[in-house]
């Protein structure tokens, strides 16, 4: 009895001793995560998913006794690490395979080798706010226990979007954004039919069905707003709210599974965009803005850059036939030459780029107003400026975009003003 009663007390000792291990190490490399991501070397959630898992794997190598099999098809075997959704538990590796996965636990708890990120846990898939976040707490780390020289880990809180402040209009789009994303991931491998359209363009099965899902979804909730998709034409065009969707931009990439593709649903009120939702399916990144509430990106706050200086800008450019056209061109030639730095990462990830403050600006002559309705108010309630290129505001007639810091934005477009009508 003594001798049982002696195992099971090593066992638990073992037990918690793992469970230990397991938080700190978890702690540890969140801490440093947080520090790239000051930084800005880590762009996104998939390198955060692709750390967490890696601690899962590197644990399993240390610990041998807390291994396991972490296949998607068991129940939480011991030695895994699974999300809690509404009691229906998600193993990690198969969740983070997804790398969209995302989790705003209120608490964590812990089970031997198993963490359970409990009450929270939002899943790309059915996600309808769209409010990304990971919290974390400050712990206390044993000296000597995988990071020797620490003797405690601080992990700074993220700030975070508050989903109770986003507005009815908000949480609709994302709902829509979100049932879209699911629709255009069904059909990136390749199972759909191609026309093409009176303007020469391609259109898919998933542009028509991305479109009447949002469509339903927005006049499900506001019947008297009027509509104007890139596939189903205009509704109630005057009505005092407008809903602007592009279901898929960048369908020639689609088609040939380029994941630069997006779903752009933006509202204008009287003639103004307020709000804005860009969803790079493939790309795992869920942007938006409403007017006067900032913008956001996989739930953390978008700020543009404060470079000023057009020798150490970062500068991307679009669709360019009507500039490159034009007496313009030699005048973006000569933003070209002193740039530290030009790419042309195009469609809506640019913008993305720009509002998070990786890049300073963007440039493009050809474009309309569902490319960019949604993603101009995302720059603008980043701080940035975002204007065609003689510096007016987008309407709905919008050809042309000068997307920028306000320093840069007021220099470059000295330069382009003119050329592009």
């Amino acid at each position: 009895m003594t001798g049982g009663r002696g195992r099971d007390t090593a066992r638990k000792n073992e037990f918690l001793e793992s469970r230990q291990v397991f938080v700190e190490a978890i702690e540890i490399r969140l801490q440093a995560i947080d520090e790239l991501r000051r930084h800005g070397t880590v762009p996104g959630y998939t390198e955060l998913a692709a750390e967490f898992e890696q601690v899962v794997l590197d644990l399993r190598q240390a610990l041998p006794h807390c291994g396991g099999n972490c296949g998607a098809g068991q129940d939480h075997a011991n030695g895994t690490v699974g999300l809690v959704d509404r009691a229906v538990r998600l193993h990690a590796r198969a969740v983070f395979r997804r790398s969209a996965a995302v989790a705003e636990p209120r608490c964590a708890i812990v089970a031997g080798s198993c963490v359970d990120l409990a009450e929270s846990v939002s899943h790309g898939a059915t996600i309808g706010s769209g409010c990304w976040a990971v919290k974390k707490r400050a712990v206390s780390v044993t000296p000597g226990c995988l990071c020797p020289a620490a003797d405690a880990a601080i992990v700074r809180v993220v700030n975070t979007f508050d989903e109770n402040k986003a507005s009815a209009f908000l949480k609709v789009a994302l709902a829509a954004a979100s049932r879209a994303a699911d629709i255009s991931r069904s059909y990136y491998a390749g199972n759909f039919t191609v026309t093409t359209k009176e303007d020469m363009t391609p259109v898919t099965q998933a542009d028509v069905e991305c479109e009447q899902a949002i469509r339903a979804i927005i006049l499900g909730a506001f019947p008297d707003h009027g509509f104007y998709g890139e596939e189903t034409g205009r509704t109630q065009e005057h009505a005092e709210y407008l809903w602007l969707v592009d279901p898929i931009d960048g369908t020639k990439g689609f088609v040939r599974q380029y994941p630069f593709f997006s779903t752009q649903i933006a509202l204008m009120h009287r003639g103004e965009i307020i709000l804005g939702v860009s969803s790079g399916t493939m790309m795992d990144e869920l942007a938006w803005a409403e007017k006067g509430e900032g913008a956001w990106l996989n739930g953390q706050p978008l700020r543009v850059s404060p470079i000023d200086d057009p020798d150490r800008a970062a500068v991307s450019v679009g669709n360019l036939k009507s500039l490159a056209g034009s007496g313009g061109w030699d005048s973006l030639g000569r933003i070209v030459e002193r740039a530290d730095r030009i790419r042309g990462y195009g469609d809506f990830y640019h913008y993305h780029l720009l509002a998070a403050g990786k890049i300073e600006a963007v440039i493009e002559s050809d474009v309309n107003i569902l490319d960019i309705a949604a993603l101009s108010v995302i720059v603008t309630e980043a701080g940035g400026v975002f204007t065609n290129l003689n510096g007016d505001k987008p309407t709905l007639a919008i050809r042309s975009v000068l997307a920028a810091n306000p320093s840069l934005h007021a220099q470059y477009l000295e330069s382009l003003r003119g050329y592009v009508s």
